[in-house]
């Protein structure tokens, strides 16, 4: 028996570590991309930093990429931070880790912080920037939810195996259980070294891109303190997360189970529109009463967009309706290559599409998303030699500004749709 409980225990602890390691490096990953990608904003916002505006026109294109940060920093190459923090994100605690990284930025890039008002992973990576023509290396830094690191801990216990994450530099010291993370401010959540030496059955994974080791055990008695020092609430952005975990698990968890996954691809299948392969009407449905029960819990803005191709009947009656067909395939391409991850892109039939925009903190970042959907749109489209123009009248509805409920917000959002198609005064915009 105790040999059957080392080796389950193992099992789940090389695992565990291959998610999180899986998990860390492309968190890394993504944010290098960013600032490369981005460095002309980034550049023109380190040297405006007093200018809110482009605070804000930043953070909403970081949180298009990321959609659960909620907040940034960018610092000097000795840690300094570029400019004053606006919304009370960074503490000193983060700006301490970011001095930290700013003398060793190819080490540990994962750091957990117990902001009250937001319980968080910092995630730092070297960032280039512009001083009197010259490039400087400084250090580009983002807080992100705690609560997926405590999933995938979660998701590999089992009722005699348990994980949790301790300090690098003192093993003594936890971050993270997988029942939730460190609630003590203070940081002294801590087992004595008694306790640690007595953990039997003990594994231990260093993590690679973070300050942890992983720690695995069989819980023949409790040796964990109680559940006060746990995390009592998820943070507000659960809607992202669970949507992230949910592209994550697909990778990492599932991929063990081949006839799980075949079962979701054939259960997608029955719910896509078979000409574009979006989400149809009753997929889009479902996903939205998730994504409305879960912005009640979490307490979020959840907008719904109803978009009519304009002058799209000339075009069936003029050049067939293989070309509509095409220039439908096209729009939903176009629809698709333009959202976010957490975003839900649908046909609702005919010429008609939904789109389901989730955790919309402020309308100019709904106005933003509008004018990038017009804009993809308005590229012309080559079909058999004949270019067409494309556009589109957009209504819109926010939840729960505007309506409570599935039915509410889909019918205002057509209705204001209809308005605004009535009101425009260019309209021929699908002719060849």
């Amino acid at each position: 028996m105790q040999q059957k409980y080392q080796q389950k225990n193992q099992v789940n602890a090389d695992m565990a570590a291959k998610a999180l390691d899986y998990y860390f490096a492309n968190l890394k990953k993504s944010l290098q991309i960013f600032a490369k990608t981005h460095q002309q904003q980034l550049n023109d916002f380190s040297q405006h930093a007093e200018d809110e505006d482009r605070y804000h026109h930043l953070l909403a294109s970081i949180k298009e990429f990321f959609p659960q940060v909620r907040s940034f920093t960018l610092a000097t190459s000795d840690g300094t931070p570029i400019y004053e923090n606006i919304d009370g994100m960074v503490n000193q605690v983060c700006l301490k880790d970011i001095k930290t990284f700013s003398q060793n930025p190819h080490g540990d890039i994962m750091r957990l912080h117990a902001n009250p008002l937001f319980y968080h992973i910092d995630v730092m990576v070297p960032w280039q920037y512009k001083v009197n023509g010259k490039m400087q290396n400084g250090v580009f830094f983002v807080n992100y939810p705690a609560t997926f690191v405590t999933r995938i801990l979660n998701t590999y216990r089992e009722n005699d195996v348990h994980l949790m994450l301790v300090q690098k530099h003192d093993p003594l010291k936890i971050d993270f259980t997988d029942m939730g993370a460190r609630h003590s401010f203070s940081r002294s959540w801590a087992l004595t070294q008694k306790e640690f030496d007595a953990l039997p059955n003990r594994f231990q994974y260093p993590l690679q891109h973070s300050k942890w080791i992983l720690v695995s055990y069989t819980d023949q008695q409790t040796l964990l303190k109680e559940h006060q020092f746990l995390l009592m609430q998820l943070e507000r952005d659960i809607v992202q997360n669970l949507l992230i975990g949910l592209v994550l698990f697909a990778g990492l968890i599932f991929f063990h189970n081949q006839s799980y996954r075949r079962n979701l691809i054939l259960q997608e299948l029955a719910h896509n529109d078979p000409l574009t392969g979006l989400p149809n009407r009753t997929q889009f449905i479902f996903r939205l009463k998730q994504s409305l029960l879960l912005a009640e819990r979490g307490h979020f803005k959840l907008a719904v967009l109803f978009i009519d191709l304009n002058n799209f009947k000339p075009v069936n009656d003029q050049y067939g309706h293989h070309v509509g067909d095409e220039l439908l395939k096209e729009v939903g391409k176009r629809l698709l290559a333009g959202r976010r991850e957490s975003d839900i892109v649908a046909r609702f039939g005919g010429d008609e599409f939904l789109i389901a925009l989730n955790d919309i903190s402020h309308g100019a970042v709904l106005d933003s998303i509008i004018h990038h959907i017009q804009q993809k749109l308005a590229e012309p489209v080559m079909i058999d030699g004949v270019e067409h123009q494309i556009s589109a009248s957009i209504g819109r509805a926010i939840f729960d500004d505007d309506a409570s409920n599935i039915e509410e917000l889909i019918d205002l959002a057509d209705q204001q749709m209809y308005k605004i198609k009535r009101e425009s005064k260019n309209t021929d915009v699908l002719d060849g």
